[in-house]
């Protein structure tokens, strides 16, 4: 029986060992979430008080953050920009009462009833090398200066002299 009393007693602590174990490993993929979760309200709060000073100091910003003041200036214009582009290509208008996105073709507004007077934002036209507003039909400079890296002769009646990389 010496051998069933020995190997009784190695299962039992093989079982405890293992109990023990997992409970440590389940005790630090507790402790690893909750670090997670602490970083990620700490970057949250970060966040949200970068943003209160920007709204604070936005209009006369320290010279020390006048460089990221005017970047983020910037990125918001540039997504108001692209927001605009990407409600052109749904088809939509912003309201100017409620500020809601409607259909261009809705008379008024299905959200506050005001009445819809936006029309569809014209595409910025591009532009040719020498500065003439390119024909809506042609989606390249009317010369081919860029493309060969030479002289602009430009052949689209904007009676602008002959132009040059180097200008």
């Amino acid at each position: 029986m010496d051998f069933f009393d020995r190997l009784s007693e190695i299962i039992s602590t093989t079982g405890k060992d293992v109990s023990n174990k997992a409970k440590g490993f389940t005790e630090i993929v507790k402790l690893n979430s909750q670090i997670t979760s602490e970083e990620a309200k700490r970057r949250e709060s970060y966040t949200l008080l970068g943003k209160m000073y920007y709204d604070t100091i936005k209009d006369n910003p320290p010279e020390d953050f006048a460089e990221i003041a005017a970047i983020i200036e910037k990125t918001f214009e540039d997504e108001q920009e692209l927001r605009e582009r990407l409600r052109i290509l749904k088809g939509m208008a912003k309201c100017t009462g409620c500020g809601r996105d409607i259909p261009i073709e809705n008379a008024y507004c299905s959200f506050c009833g005001t009445k819809n007077e936006s029309k569809p934002a014209e595409e910025p036209v591009q532009e040719c090398c020498c500065g003439c507003a390119e024909p809506e039909d042609t989606a390249e400079c009317c010369c081919s200066c860029e493309e060969e890296k030479t002289e602009c002769t430009c052949s689209c009646d904007c009676e602008e002299e002959t132009k040059t990389d180097a200008e």
